[in-house]
């Protein structure tokens, strides 16, 4: 399945003991309520564990802290920075936030990935050098001088929306988890 196909994907449940669900090309599990073993299920039924879904849990608990703090309601959407050289797959950090809203009283919220490029700099030439996307230039190809890297490392929620006054049950989910 390409990417962008993936990204728009809708999670659906599909049985078992706990939550697993088809989002795009793969699966999620979510093995019981508390998210504490997830991962993409792979051959054989084996999950692979991925870091994008705990990262997509941390976004979820602060995003519903932040809006306890602000009287609560039901989250709408978040938009999160990542950056080149964060070790996160935008498209499997979507799918993984897919799986964690999926059964909340916030179930639809949306995720916005802004995707934040590294880049080099060559102080000698003072200038910014280009590059082809996943390749690294240590030094400059015109001058031979170190380049600098900038940016790229970026993980970080930018805002979110929500609506006053959610769920009467989105505390009680809270307490679950």
């Amino acid at each position: 399945m390409p990417r962008d196909e993936a990204l728009r994907a809708s999670a659906t449940p599909t049985g078992g003991s706990g939550r697993r669900m088809q989002i795009g090309g793969g699966k999620f599990e979510i093995r019981n309520s508390k998210f504490e073993i997830a991962g993409v299920v792979g051959l054989g039924g084996y999950t692979y564990p991925v870091h994008e879904m705990g990262i997509a849990i941390e976004v979820y608990r602060t995003c519903r802290e932040t809006i306890e703090e602000h009287g609560g309601g039901r989250l709408q959407g978040v938009r999160l920075a990542v950056g080149e050289l964060s070790a996160v797959e935008p498209d499997l950090l979507v799918s993984a936030w897919e799986a964690v809203v999926f059964d909340s009283p916030d179930a639809g919220a949306e995720l916005e990935v802004r995707w934040c490029p590294a880049l080099q700099f060559c102080s000698s030439c003072d200038q910014a050098k280009e590059r082809s996307e996943g390749s690294w230039m240590r030094v400059c190809p015109d001058c031979g001088f170190p380049l600098q890297v900038s940016g790229g490392d970026e993980l970080d929620v930018l805002d979110l929306t929500f609506e006053e006054d959610g769920p009467a049950d989105a505390e009680a989910f809270e307490s679950e988890r």
